[in-house]
């Protein structure tokens, strides 16, 4: 919406009024209304724009009037009995025709339609309290009775129950709103489908005193009731959005909502609140403009001046009406709206610890470059709301000779929880933004954690034993690791994680892992606790590992696969298997025991790495070539990382 600006003049009374929270005329302190307001000296209870908005009738004893809006020339439409007043009214999609719900004294409600061309009465009907047109040709009246425009004679009755109020969408979408007094104050959607009516929703609440008011937006889709408080329904699935409650029109006291009137757009809501003055022996009333997009309080000239129901938005939304005092007065949106800063939501801390401060950027929209203050609101915490001064320097940097920006605060919650908060932007007439909502936890430091260690049962000892630690850490502020041993040949130490190779893995993590190697220098048993630390001291449940540590073995040659005689000059293979604990074999070495040496050859020498290093249980594979028929036996030993030699295995072979 444009919320233009008005006279300041304007903006300090209703400052007051909103401040005050009191609908009181506030005439004597206004100049007048704005110039470019139509008034029109009548006091009226029914009115309503014609569907292009160009017009507007309002009702009177025995007439209706019809005044265009451009050249304020007027047309006076008579009834044929004396009516007391008018009710509703309603035009036919075309604009041609014109219906009224009557008042007649004697008879009870009636119906009466025009042509407006003609000027002509068309027809009067004294058996439906209510019309309302569903096309250029079709009226709905009370009790579900259809009616023919042109001549008022019924049509085939709809299926549909006594009908207390209706309001009608838009031709593209025809919805009915019905409120069913055998059903205890429901309210239900029906569709029209020709000349059928179908019920499609009914809202999933029974209300529990009577409905004053209904208001639909020209969609269909976004219905508000008046029932003491005002609540706004999503008809696409019967979900209450958002329910409004009265504002203190007398001190001590609950105001209720009589009247309602959506925008045609379903985003302006208007609400007239009524309570009894018993000192002066009256109603009074506070007329309010609500954004449904923000759900908050539009500021308005409204405030200023004693405004009542009717009320209603022209088509096209750039208008509102309303009575002032004893006349008809056709708002400007433009003028009427008053000038708000707009705030909108930028980043924020969604997470801190007690403290220390939440930081937030508000942007803003301030076309008169006076914002003064921020209000933080703590929905959960109202002792912990705090306001902002934007005088101050630090933040006059940021806002100063700008309609627009961004400004950035912060704020200290001192107690752990989850807060709903709220920030808005004042300016300096004391007009409040569109609220800002975001969540923040605040939370008490929390000492880091240590989710598993692993570590092999069984180890060698002097081999070095890799170690994982998987760990948690909200504040992501780990410092260092302790181990204390409570068994085993090591002493205490502690590894420091704000250094490689663990800082990689640690520092500013929340989450994660890091590894390192303990070598146990005996064999034995070896337990372990470790403790994480934090920046603040804080400390970890000490999580306790252990590990078996046994003597070094040497490797085992478990058997040897080679023929037993083999061709001169002929390339064999032969295959070796083995044991070996530690993974560490580096040698094969063999040895020429009975044959002629220079003539024996093998692969790929006869001592060399078999290229099996982390292996427990494997093979491996060497050749042997003899140049001479002779018989062979050699021997075979496999040497490990630390010198450590198998026991020898000798095989025997014929060359021939």
């Amino acid at each position: 919406m444009n919320r233009g600006s008005v006279n300041p003049r304007y903006r300090i009374v209703a400052v007051i009024a909103i401040l005050l929270g009191l609908a009181i005329p506030l005439n004597g302190l206004c100049a007048s209304i704005p110039s470019d307001c139509v008034r029109i000296p009548v006091r009226t209870g029914a009115v309503a724009f014609s569907r292009d908005g160009a017009s507007l009738v309002w009702g009177s004893i025995g007439g209706a009037t019809l005044r265009d809006l451009s050249s304020g020339t007027t047309r006076v439409f008579r009834f044929e009995n004396l009516v007391a007043g008018c009710r509703t009214f309603s035009f036919s999609p075309n604009g041609r025709l014109l219906a009224a719900v009557v008042y007649n004294n004697d008879i009870g409600y009636g119906a009466v339609a025009w042509n407006l061309e003609s000027g002509q009465c068309l027809w009067e009907s004294w058996t439906s309290w209510y019309v309302w047109f569903l096309s250029n040709d079709l009226l709905l009246g009370g009790g579900g009775r259809l009616l023919d425009a042109e001549s008022g004679s019924e049509l085939p009755s709809l299926e549909i129950s006594e009908i207390w109020r209706v309001v009608v969408a838009n031709d593209d979408l025809t919805v009915l709103i019905g409120h069913d007094d055998q059903r205890i104050h429901e309210v239900v959607k029906w569709e029209m489908d020709g000349l059928a009516a179908r019920k499609v929703l009914t809202l999933p609440v029974l209300f529990p005193t009577a409905i004053n008011d209904m208001a639909l937006s020209s969609t269909g889709h976004r219905l508000a009731t008046a029932c003491g408080s005002v609540e706004i329904w999503d008809l696409a699935n019967g979900k209450e959005l958002l329910s409004i409650k009265g504002p203190e029109i007398i001190r001590g006291s609950d105001s209720y909502a009589s009247t309602v009137e959506l925008d045609p757009s379903g985003q302006i809501l208007a609400v007239d609140w009524r309570d009894y003055d018993s000192g002066a022996k009256k109603f009074v009333h506070s007329v309010r403009l609500y954004d449904l997009a923000t759900y908050g309080e539009i500021p308005s000239l409204l405030s200023a001046f004693n405004c009542s129901p009717p009320f209603a938005f022209s088509p096209d939304a750039s208008q509102f009406l309303c009575l002032v005092d004893d006349e008809l007065v056709v708002w400007n949106m433009e003028c009427l709206v008053l000038t708000a800063p707009t705030a909108f939501y930028i980043s924020h801390t969604d997470e801190v610890q007690v403290g220390d401060p939440i930081e937030v950027r508000v942007g803003f929209d301030d076309p008169n470059e006076d914002l003064v203050e921020v209000r933080i609101t703590v929905r959960d915490s109202p002792s912990e709301s705090t306001s902002l001064d934007l005088d101050q320097s630090a933040y006059q940097s940021q806002i100063q000779d700008r309609s627009e920006g961004a400004v950035a605060l912060g704020f200290v919650l001192a107690t752990p929880g989850i807060y709903q908060i709220q920030a808005e932007i004042v300016d300096a007439q004391g007009f409040a933004s569109n609220p800002v909502l975001f969540a923040v936890r605040v939370h008490a430091p929390s000492p880091p954690s240590i989710i598993r260690i692993a570590c092999p049962e069984a180890v060698i000892n002097g081999v070095p034993v890799p170690v994982s630690v998987t760990f948690a850490d909200e504040e992501a502020d780990l410092v260092s690791a302790h181990y204390t041993v409570t068994e085993g040949s090591l002493n205490d130490f502690t590894l420091d994680l704000t250094q490689p190779p663990y800082a990689d893995h640690v520092v500013g993590v929340s989450e994660g892992e890091f590894s390192f190697e303990i070598v146990p220098p005996k064999a034995g048993s070896y337990r372990l606790q470790l403790t994480l630390i934090d920046v603040a001291g804080l400390e970890s449940e000490p999580f306790e590992f252990s590990f078996e540590a046994y003597p070094p073995t040497s490797p085992v040659i478990d058997r040897m696969t080679f023929p037993g005689s083999i061709g001169m000059n002929e390339n064999q293979n032969g295959l070796v298997r083995f044991e070996d604990p530690e993974g560490d074999i580096v040698e094969a070495r063999f040895e020429v025991i009975e044959g002629d040496a220079s003539t024996i050859v093998l692969g790929p020498s006869l001592s060399f790495d078999p290229e099996v290093e982390g292996e427990t249980d494997g093979a491996f594979r060497f050749t042997v070539r003899v140049t001479q028929a002779q018989t062979v036996t050699l021997r075979l030993i496999l040497v490990d990382a630390t010198r450590r030699a198998s026991e020898p295995y000798e095989f025997t072979f014929d060359v021939r």
